[in-house]
């Protein structure tokens, strides 16, 4: 790995955000992020993009609402890893 990519990692890998944790260990690196998957949910930007919803799972907008419907919304999750498969 080159300096500059192995710079952009380790800052990745130092960020508080598990989700993006994650993400950089194993869609860049390739491995395993055990120790960050049951996190996902509690990072703070995961909490954020969660927060407003409804009982019903919604955000009371039309679900494909660009940004801001459960579909856009209730993504990041899933592409992170959560729940594991």
């Amino acid at each position: 790995m080159d300096p500059r990519t192995h710079a952009a990692v380790t800052w990745l890998l130092n960020c508080g955000e598990p989700a993006i944790r994650l993400m950089t260990r194993r869609d860049v690196l390739g491995g395993q992020a055990d120790e960050d998957a049951g996190q996902v949910l509690a990072g703070a930007k995961v909490t954020a993009l969660l927060s407003g919803q409804q009982p019903g799972g919604g955000f009371g907008v039309h679900p494909y609402r660009k940004w801001t419907g459960a579909h856009w919304r209730a993504g990041l999750p899933g592409r992170a890893g959560h729940p594991p498969a």
